[in-house]
C-alpha cells in the first residue's frame, strides 16, 4: 500500500510539474519560449522514468534478476504520457479563440504539485526509516549468531592450534633450498611424482630437514580439538591465514606418506594420512563455508594419499591402525552449520551497508582495494526503499530451501540436488544478492558424501587387511568382513547402501558409487573430480 501511495504521488506531482510548464508555455511571447517549455514539461519527468523502466526492463530479462518494481517502473511513463496527453489536449484546445491553459491559476497549480511532491516525500522517508530499522535488526540478530555460533575455545591443552601454528612457522623456515631446485620441489608436492623420484637423495634430504616438522604436525592432528583465532567484528571479511599454511603443511605430509611407503614404512605413510585427514577434522570445526571447503579437499588429499601408497601393496593390520584414529564425524552437519554461518555473516554485512555510512565504505574498499563513490544520501535511501529489502527476503528464502534440503542425507534427495545443480532457473532469475551467492552452495551439495565417503574408507581398509592376514586372500565382498571385521559395513552416502568391494587385478578395490549415483564395477575418478562418470574409492594390492 506504502508503494502505491508512493508511484501515485509522485506521478500526480509529475502531471502538475507538466501543468505548470504548459502555463507557461502559453503565457510566453516568443514561440521558441511556448515550444521549449511545453517540452520540458513532459521531457523532465518522461526521459529519467523510460531510463528507469528500460534499465529494470533490462536486468530481469537479461541479467534474470528479480525487481519487484519493475512493472510499476515500466507503468509509470505509460501513466504519464497518457496523463501528460489528456492534459495538453485539454489545456491547448481553443475555444473561441482562446487556449484554456493560459486562464489556469499557476500558483495554485504550483501548490498542488508541493504539496504532492511533500507527500511523495515523506512517503518515501517512512519506507526508508523502516527498512531502515528492519535492517538494524537484522544487523544485530546476525552478528549475534555469528558471535554465538563459533565453537567455544577449548583449553590450550587440548588445543591443537598452538602447536599448528608452531608447525607453520618451523615449515616456512625449514622448506627452503637452491633455486635450481625450486621447481622440482613443487612439482613433488603436488603429487607429481614419477617411482624413480622417491629414490632421488634430494626429496629423502628435504623430508629428513623437515621430518621434526612433520612429527609436530602429526601430534597436532591427533589432538581432540582445535581453535584458532578468529576476529570475528570484521564479520565476512575476517581473516584465516591458517587455510593456506595448513594445505602446505599437509601437501608435506603427503609427499611424506609415499616416500615412507616406498621405503616400505607403511605404518609411518598410514600416520601421515592419519594426521591429514585429522586436519580436515579440525578445520571442519570452524562453521564457515571456507574452512568446510578446506576440510573436504584436505579429506580428498588423504584419499588420494592412501590409495597411492596401497594400490600396489598388502599393508598387514597394524600398517594401517593408525586410520582408525581419527574421528569418523560427518561433514553435513559441518555445511549446515557453515550455511547457517554464511547466512548469518552475509546478512550482517548488507543489512550493515543499508546506511552507506564512511565506516562501511572503508570496509568495502579494504575488500578488493578500489575506490567507491561516495553517495550522496538519497542514493542511499534509493538503495534501502527499492532493493535491500526485497534482497534480503529473497536470499533468506533461498538459503533456506539449501537449509531444508540440508536436513537429509543426500541419499534421500540426490535428485533435487542434481536438479538445481544442472538447471539453476529457479535461482538465476532472483535478487541480486541471490543470484551471487546461491550458486556456490548449490554446486557444494555432493561435497558431504564425498568428504564421508573419503573418511569411511579409513575404517574399510582396515578390516580388509585384517581379513587378508587371516584368510590369506581378499574379500569378495563386504558381506566377508561382517560381523567378524566390520561390526556394520560402511555406508555409501551417496545412495543409502553400503560401500562396494570388488577384485581389482591382484587386490580389491574398496569404492563408493560416487556423485553419478551409477556402479562402475570399481572405475575409479580422482577425488577432485564431480562431473566424469566412475566411482570413487581405494585399492589395496592391485597392482603388481
Amino acid at each position: 500500500m506504502t508503494y502505491a501511495m508512493l508511484w501515485a504521488a509522485t506521478l500526480i506531482s509529475a502531471l502538475f510539474f507538466a501543468a505548470c510548464f504548459l502555463i507557461l508555455a502559453c503565457r510566453s511571447k516568443g514561440k521558441a519560449g511556448r515550444i521549449s517549455a511545453a517540452v520540458l514539461g513532459i521531457l523532465a519527468p518522461l526521459a529519467p522514468s523510460v531510463f528507469v523502466a528500460i534499465s529494470a526492463a533490462i536486468l530481469v530479462h537479461s541479467c534474470r534478476l528479480r525487481l519487484d518494481w519493475t512493472v510499476p517502473a515500466i507503468a509509470w511513463p505509460f501513466a504519464f504520457a497518457i496523463g501528460a496527453a489528456v492534459l495538453y489536449l485539454r489545456g491547448l484546445r481553443r475555444k473561441e479563440g482562446f487556449v484554456p491553459a493560459a486562464s489556469w491559476p499557476l500558483p495554485r497549480t504550483a501548490m498542488w504539485m508541493g504539496i504532492f511532491l511533500l507527500l511523495a516525500m515523506l512517503t518515501f522517508w517512512n519506507l526508508d526509516s523502516a527498512v531502515k530499522a528492519q535492517m538494524q535488526a537484522i544487523h544485530v540478530q546476525s552478528s549475534a549468531f555469528v558471535a554465538a555460533a563459533f565453537p567455544i575455545r577449548a583449553d590450550d591443552k587440548d588445543n591443537a592450534a598452538p602447536r599448528y601454528d608452531e608447525a607453520f612457522l618451523l615449515l616456512e623456515r625449514d622448506a627452503k633450498w637452491p633455486a635450481q631446485y625450486k621447481d622440482k620441489v613443487e612439482k613433488w608436492k603436488d603429487g607429481e611424482l614419477e617411482p624413480e623420484d622417491l629414490e632421488d637423495p634430494l626429496l629423502g634430504e628435504i623430508l629428513a630437514r623437515l621430518g621434526p616438522d612433520l612429527a609436530l604436525l602429526r601430534e597436532a592432528a591427533s589432538m581432540p580439538d582445535c581453535a584458532f583465532a578468529r576476529d570475528l567484528g570484521s564479520g565476512i571479511m575476517c581473516r584465516m591465514p591458517e587455510l593456506f599454511s595448513m594445505f602446505e603443511a599437509c601437501s608435506w605430509l603427503a609427499l611424506d606418506a609415499r616416500c615412507k611407503a616406498a621405503h616400505g614404512d607403511l605404518r609411518g605413510a598410514a600416520e601421515d594420512v592419519a594426521a591429514i585427514s585429522g586436519a580436515a577434522r579440525h578445520l571442519s570445526r570452524e562453521p564457515m563455508l571456507i574452512s568446510f571447503v578446506s576440510a573436504v579437499a584436505l579429506e580428498f588429499k588423504a584419499a588420494e594419499t592412501l590409495d597411492a601408497i596401497l594400490a600396489s601393496r598388502d599393508p598387514a593390520p597394524g600398517d594401517v591402525e593408525p586410520l582408525l584414529r581419527v574421528a569418523r564425524n560427518s561433514y553435513r552437519p559441518a555445511l549446515q552449520r557453515a550455511v547457517q554461518m554464511e547466512r548469518a555473516m552475509v546478512l550482517s554485512f548488507f543489512s550493515g551497508c543499508s546506511g552507506w555510512d564512511m565506516d562501511t565504505l572503508e570496509i568495502m574498499q579494504s575488500m578488493d582495494g578500489a575506490d567507491v563513490p561516495l553517495f550522496p544520501g538519497f542514493a542511499s535511501s534509493l538503495v534501502n526503499v527499492f532493493m535491500c529489502r526485497s534482497e534480503l527476503e529473497e536470499f533468506s528464502s533461498r538459503m533456506g530451501e539449501i537449509s531444508a534440503l540440508l536436513s537429509e542425507p543426500y541419499s534421500r534427495n540426490h535428485a533435487r540436488w542434481k536438479e538445481l545443480g544442472s538447471a539453476r532457473k529457479r535461482f538465476e532469475c532472483g535478487g541480486l544478492l541471490a543470484k551471487l551467492m546461491i550458486p556456490n552452495f548449490i554446486i557444494l551439495g555432493d561435497r558431504p558424501p564425498m568428504g564421508d565417503t573419503a573418511r569411511g574408507m579409513h575404517a574399510a581398509v582396515a578390516a580388509v587387511s585384517a581379513y587378508k592376514a587371516a584368510e590369506g586372500k581378499y574379500p569378495s565382498s563386504m558381506r566377508d568382513l561382517c560381523p567378524r571385521f566390520l561390526r556394520n559395513a560402511p555406508l555409501d552416502p551417496f545412495d543409502g547402501g553400503t560401500l562396494r568391494l570388488a577384485p581389482s587385478g591382484s587386490g580389491v578395490v574398496i569404492y563408493s558409487v560416487g556423485p553419478d549415483m551409477k556402479d562402475d564395477g570399481g572405475r575409479l575418478l580422482p577425488w577432485t573430480s564431480t562431473e566424469d562418470p566412475g566411482d570413487l574409492g581405494v585399492r589395496i594390492g592391485c597392482v603388481n
